[in-house]
């Protein structure tokens, strides 16, 4: 057996090593994903977040379960993909998120993690924009000195991780330059990623990006080829073509050694034209090894409003959506998310006691998807409305299927979620598991190539050490 992913502190320090019982039938833990790969079987455990390869005749092992305890088994065993066979993962996943809680309430006491909105107003006109119906309003320049000392006072001389968001952030990017001369005079410890449409990043501007803002990736969205995208788009500017200054812009932040990853936003009527726009993103951005791909379904496509779809053109839908992954993929342009090193406590951000929402006024939120509604409080001010702040921390009814869902020790919804009122159905759940398999794939052949250059090197004689380190063998 090779160690992969170790198991996570956390989990580690709550769970410990599980004991080994004679006579006792043992199977796999529930919350366990195989993935065949050509070297043997990777093995990735949900509850503790590690992962492992077993080789071909380690895989036999499995194939006779349920069994007692054997001394092949052993490591299985104490590290939890394997459990008796009358275990309650449910309850087990229950507390362990009840300890690691409290763990984190009691470390955790700073605000570290900011979604800066520098405007609600945005230079693009798409037709599915959530937030269409909200007010527009920028961010002044006092209010930006404002927000620079809120953070200060906020994370604890921690550092801090920012998102700048819109409308289109970059649409009032004087305010960002504002916000990181502060932090920086203030000797916080920060860095950034944008969320942007990409039409503003001149060379001036890419520039401030990578030395002043701090930004490490941007997320830029493309909704289709040329065509398609300029009908959706709809700037406001006339007087150039949108999507090849958009494509140049991003050949800028590549070439400034930014990460980009590009949104592909799918819907019923662009479906066709994305696998177009792969080809094209392929060739002219492929070699770049900061240049990634990631697939979303478009806002009215899922969420509450899915409810409105029938089961089939629901399926009809993810078939699609699997099967332009797949493209994406085999383009060698897709982005793969890290695999979970953390017990997960927070569904995202409104949850979490560490990050917030700053609105262009100074107002406070958790949800990004809430403009003009669900503030807590304001940077002027030490008083907050903890019943707001609590509201967002109230989870959905658990369904029956969940019990035994594979995501379970995962899952944690929030009953308040725009995009979520509704139990997850079989299309969602086996979303979820082909994207982490891909990134387990993906972090097995990262490990695999780490390790075949130290053995590259051991073998030139450049640093003497003993060849069996390079097993990393668990038993």
């Amino acid at each position: 057996m090779q160690s992969v992913v170790p198991m996570a502190q956390s989990a580690r320090q709550i769970l410990g090593m599980q004991n080994v019982r004679q006579g006792v039938e043992y199977r796999l833990l529930k919350n366990s994903i195989v993935l065949p790969v050509s070297e043997g079987m990777l093995l990735y455990n949900l509850l503790t977040k590690e992962m492992i390869m077993l080789d071909a005749e380690e895989t036999e092992i499995l194939e006779e379960l349920p069994c007692t305890f054997c001394e092949n088994l052993e490591y299985l065993i104490t590290h939890w993909f394997l459990v008796p066979y009358d275990m309650d993962e449910k309850m087990l996943a229950d507390q362990v998120r009840t300890v690691a809680s409290l763990l984190l309430e009691q470390n955790e006491k700073s605000i570290t993690g900011f979604t800066i909105f520098t405007t609600t107003d945005c230079n693009a006109r798409c037709f599915y924009c959530f937030e269409q119906n909200n007010r527009r309003m920028a961010m002044t320049e006092q209010t930006a000195r404002d927000v620079a000392v809120y953070i200060k006072k906020k994370c604890g001389s921690q550092k801090v991780k920012i998102t700048w968001f819109g409308g289109e952030p970059l649409f009032n990017s004087h305010v960002i330059d504002v916000i990181c001369e502060e932090l920086e005079k203030s000797g916080v410890v920060f860095s950034s990623r944008i969320v942007s449409n990409g039409y503003l990043f001149d060379d001036e501007m890419v520039e401030k990006a990578r030395h002043l803002w701090k930004v490490k990736d941007v997320q830029i969205t493309l909704d289709g080829t040329e065509r398609v995208y300029n009908k959706i788009k709809a700037f406001i500017y006339k007087e150039e073509n949108a999507y090849v200054k958009v494509m140049d812009n991003m050949e800028r932040l590549l070439k400034a050694e930014m990460k980009v990853v590009v949104r592909l936003n799918m819907g019923r009527h662009n479906i066709q034209d994305l696998y177009q726009l792969c080809d094209e993103l392929a060739v002219r951005f492929g070699g770049y090894k900061k240049f990634r791909v990631a697939l979303a379904l478009l806002y009215e496509d899922r969420g509450s409003n899915s409810g409105q779809r029938t089961d089939t053109k629901q399926h009809e839908l993810y078939h699609e959506l699997f099967a332009l992954e797949d493209y994406i993929e085999r383009k060698k342009i897709a982005s793969y998310r890290s695999l979970p090193k953390r017990i997960k406590l927070n569904h995202c951000m409104a949850d979490s006691d560490s990050a917030v929402t700053i609105l262009p006024d100074g107002k406070l939120g958790k949800c990004e998807h809430f403009l003009d509604s669900e503030f807590f409080g304001n940077i002027y001010s030490d008083n907050v409305e903890n019943a707001v702040i609590d509201s967002w921390k109230e989870r959905h009814e658990e369904w029956k299927e969940c019990r035994d869902c594979l995501f379970y020790p995962t899952c944690s919804l929030i009953k308040k979620c725009p995009v979520r009122q509704r139990k997850c159905d079989e299309d969602e759940r086996r979303l979820k598991e082909r994207q982490l398999k891909k990134s387990m794939r993906h972090t097995w052949e990262i490990f695999r190539e780490q390790a075949e250059k130290e053995k590259s090197l051991l073998s030139c004689n450049l640093f003497p050490c003993d060849n069996r380190l390079l097993n990393r063998t668990v038993a």
